[in-house]
């Protein structure tokens, strides 16, 4: 269950330095928010990559954009600069590097637990993973939270009785859960929510105009997504 917590940046739970830049990750009980400080000259696949082991960025992003400019590349060939004020959503697979002369700071809602680690894929991220999914939900952001699935993710649904439907692949998933992203007056309420290995164990409320239900979904994580969601409900 969500707790009230206060925290601060200036006295990060662990401060990661790595070549032009540091992130100062500051843990909550349901995952760590970081504020990564980026030099002029720093680039993830010069800087980090080292560290990371992996072809490109891995871990996905949720940032939101203090000062300086940051350039991403993704692995589909997509470019952007982001500067002070933006908000920027970034799956998995990208390069990312410093433009002009001034640092670039960044306040990192999900990705910064293993950022710059060897765990970067690890399953102790599989919480934040679910947390940032959850987010996507409460904002209505079918696209955001898509993003964070396996191409082959399974769903299952609570319905119909007995025994629910069963989803398979990205295209199906999203047909199932565009009618609940569109419906603007229903919301979902995290009651409590643990992680285990690849497992995360959610316990939620649904609401919408008229009534609620209350239920658990079981999620299994692979490479830092979710690749299935079984869902259940009280009866």
């Amino acid at each position: 269950m969500q707790q009230t917590e206060h925290h601060t940046f200036r006295e990060p739970d662990e401060t990661r330095e790595f070549p032009n830049g540091r992130a100062e990750i500051v843990k909550f009980g349901l995952g760590a928010v970081g504020r990564l400080t980026l030099e002029p000259g720093w680039r993830w696949s010069s800087d980090v990559k080292p560290i990371a082991n992996t072809a490109s960025c891995e871990a996905p992003h949720m940032q939101y954009h203090v000062s300086g400019r940051l350039a991403i590349r993704m692995d589909d060939g997509t470019e952007l600069v982001a500067g002070p004020g933006d908000l920027t959503s970034l799956p998995s697979g990208h390069d990312a590097w410093v433009v002009g002369d001034e640092a670039a700071v960044v306040v990192d809602w999900f990705g910064a637990g293993n950022y710059a680690t060897e765990d970067a894929l690890s399953p102790g991220s599989a919480l934040d993973v679910v947390v940032a999914f959850g987010a996507a939900w409460a904002r209505h952001d079918l696209d955001a939270a898509l993003a964070l699935v396996t191409d082959d993710c399974v769903f299952d649904a609570t319905g119909p009785n007995p025994d629910g439907q069963q989803y398979v692949g990205r295209d199906a998933v999203r047909a199932a859960w565009q009618p609940i992203f569109d419906d603007a007056s229903s919301g979902f309420d995290e009651e409590e929510i643990f992680a285990t290995d690849d497992r995360v164990v959610q316990r939620w409320r649904y609401s919408w105009e008229g009534g609620h239900v209350r239920g658990v979904d079981v999620f299994r994580l692979r490479d830092g997504k979710i690749t299935e969601k079984l869902a259940y409900v009280k009866g």
